[in-house]
């Protein structure tokens, strides 16, 4: 079985450009897994989302 590698759509790149880079490198997608770019904190009782 293959190891497991994630791939990141990087700036200016189309969704279909990465995943022609995966398919050169050899691997075939599974599955699509946002994270968030941004995290919540708690200030003062209030929760702040960095901009």
């Amino acid at each position: 079985m293959a190891a497991k590698k994630t791939f990141e759509v990087k700036d200016g790149e189309t969704i279909a450009a990465c995943l022609d880079r995966i398919q050169q490198e050899g691997f075939v997608p599974v599955r699509r897994i946002e994270k968030p770019v941004f995290t919540e904190t708690m200030i003062n009782g209030k929760k702040e989302i960095p901009y």
